[in-house]
């Protein structure tokens, strides 16, 4: 790869293009082209983006050496890429740099921080002063209280006296002087050094360095091209914020998507079009690869279960997990791009997102589903009923899981976790507890103990019913979730008492042991559900439980 050296600033400056300003004409005897690319385009992942910056440049005939300059130090060098649009136009290899920044807006940075340091001098300086002056009016005080008393004191005579009273006086005017003058100046300076703080925020360069690429430029004729520089900047994310509204008169849900966007490069992006996509960049995008596994006999170590040398042995391992406002009509939704595998957002107009850690939230989508509603009864967890309304996704590009913001009649209720959206799936959003439902759990008698003579067998009953009681002004549907244990031993019986209602779904969305009752709940009526079971086992043995997580 050349390497090509930077020629001196008094020269480049001479040569300079301002880009962001209609076409400037370069001289055709010019050798060296200064450009500096303002960002137009980015497209944004979870983690990371793209940035392409690009400029019109007009370029004499010959060959030249194009100098990009300003290019964040925080971008990847790897993944830099120089373009330029054009005929009889050719481009060489590129050499990217790093260059310590001496330009001005460094100088500013440093001047300021120099007048910050200087105003906190004087604010100490004037806290001083402030303290001498109270100090001085403690003692003056003091003594206006001591004049005329204590054993031994010479009585003064009345022209003395007065003397006294008029030198406190007068020392006692000069330090209430000095104590407001300084007290102004105080608040006068403490304004000026956060004017001078806000300053210093807003030139907002954190970075020391940049990013340079020199390239040799050859063009057959005079000509003007658009010069384009890509790279992938890590310092910058988003993710999705979602609203849920339902409104329970007209049985529909509107769910608002939104990207919360921020970015910490350095720099700040201003008038660009953004594009939303859903990839996660990686250093390794290979697909994981699996070696051999062998196992074997060896006399377990002391000291350490078999549980534990199990999971040494074979490789277990833990993966870790990836991370009330007025209602006004949304902004224009952004333009989707989506394939089989992949979806973009591309958001309307041009933006602006400042390098200062600030969210940035803009709106993507706003959908609405009609629904049905249907109150969930879990008494095993909770003894209330949630509302939740259901519907089929019938969108071709899915919604990516998220955390929603739930509202029912515009009241703000919470927020919960939901999964991916798929097309043609049913879904389930929840809208908080039903409170003109009343659910109650009643014990009823049960038989447990010993039976059998010869073969002795322990006999342990659950008799339990659930009441719910609706006090909506018409028939609601309600479904009750619960569950029987599952037994995973030949010696452990579970079976269904005489009595017990019979369930709508036995192992309910593919997991053992769950019941499902859908009911309709009349109004001011109670439905009354019976939950009766047993379970049987050897009676020298202990009966232990052990109960699984709903995501596993």
């Amino acid at each position: 790869m050349a390497v090509h050296q930077l020629v001196p600033v008094a020269r480049l400056l001479a040569t300079t293009l301002a880009l962001a300003s209609p076409l400037v004409a370069v001289p055709s005897a010019a050798r060296d082209l200064l450009v500096d690319l303002p960002v137009d385009r980015v497209m944004l992942y979870r983690q990371g983006a793209t940035v392409a910056r690009s400029g019109r440049v007009s370029i004499p005939a010959g060959t030249h050496q194009i100098v990009v300059r300003g290019l964040p130090a925080t971008g990847d060098p790897k993944s830099l890429r120089l373009s330029v649009g054009g005929s009889g136009v050719r481009l060489g290899a590129l050499d990217i740099k790093t260059e310590h920044l001496g330009h001005s807006v460094l100088d500013q940075e440093h001047a300021l921080e120099r007048r910050v340091e200087a105003a906190g001098d004087e604010r100490r300086a004037l806290e001083d002063e402030l303290a001498s002056a109270q100090l001085q009016l403690k003692l003056l005080e003091a003594l206006a209280g001591g004049t005329g008393t204590g054993a031994g004191h010479q009585p003064l005579n009345g022209p003395q006296l007065a003397g006294v009273f008029a030198s406190l006086g007068t020392a006692s005017d000069l330090a209430r002087r000095r104590q407001r003058t300084a007290t102004i100046r105080l608040r006068e300076l403490d304004r000026r050094l956060g004017k001078l703080k806000a300053e210093l925020d807003n030139l907002e360069t954190d970075r020391d360095d940049e990013l340079r690429v020199t390239a040799t430029l050859e063009a057959s004729v005079s000509t003007s091209a658009v010069v384009t520089a890509t790279y992938y900047e890590p310092a910058a994310a988003w993710h999705w914020v979602y609203e849920a509204r339902l409104d329970t008169t007209r049985g529909r849900v509107t769910l608002l998507r939104r990207a919360a966007v921020t970015q910490t490069s350095g720099e700040d992006w201003r008038n660009i079009t953004l594009s939303l996509g859903g990839a996660r960049p990686a250093a390794d995008a290979s697909t994981p690869q699996l070696g051999s596994l062998f196992v074997g006999l060896a006399d377990p170590p002391s000291g350490k279960s078999l549980a534990m040398l199990s999971a040494v042995q074979l490789g277990a391992r833990e993966v870790a997990s990836p991370a009330p406002r007025a209602v006004a009509p949304p902004p224009p939704a952004a333009r989707v791009i989506a394939t089989e595998y992949a979806a973009e957002y591309a958001l309307p107009g041009r933006l602006s997102i400042l390098s200062d850690h600030e969210p940035r939230v803009f709106t993507v989508a706003d959908d609405a589903f009609d629904v049905k509603l249907v109150a969930r009864v879990v008494p095993g967890a909770e003894r209330a009923a949630h509302l939740e309304a259901g519907f089929v996704y019938r969108g071709d590009v899915p919604i990516d899981a998220g955390r929603l913001q739930l509202y029912r009649d515009e009241s703000y209720v919470g927020e919960a976790d939901t999964g991916a959206l798929l097309p043609g799936a049913a879904v389930r959003l929840p809208f908080g507890i039903d409170e003109r439902i009343r659910v109650a759990v009643r014990e009823e008698p049960a038989e447990s103990g010993e039976r059998g003579l010869l073969s002795r067998q322990y006999s342990r009953e659950t008799r339990r019913r659930f009441e719910v009681t609706s006090y909506h002004p018409t028939p609601v549907p309600v479904e009750l979730v619960d569950r029987l244990p599952v037994s995973r031993s030949a010696d452990v019986h579970v079976e269904t008492l005489k009595g017990a209602t019979p369930p709508t779904v036995r192992d309910y969305e593919g997991r053992a042991g769950l019941l499902l009752w859908r009911v309709s709940a009349e109004p001011g009526r109670t439905t009354v559900i019976r939950q009766y079971y047993a379970v049987r086992y050897p009676g020298d043995h202990r009966l232990v439980s052990n109960e699984e997580a709903p995501g596993e």
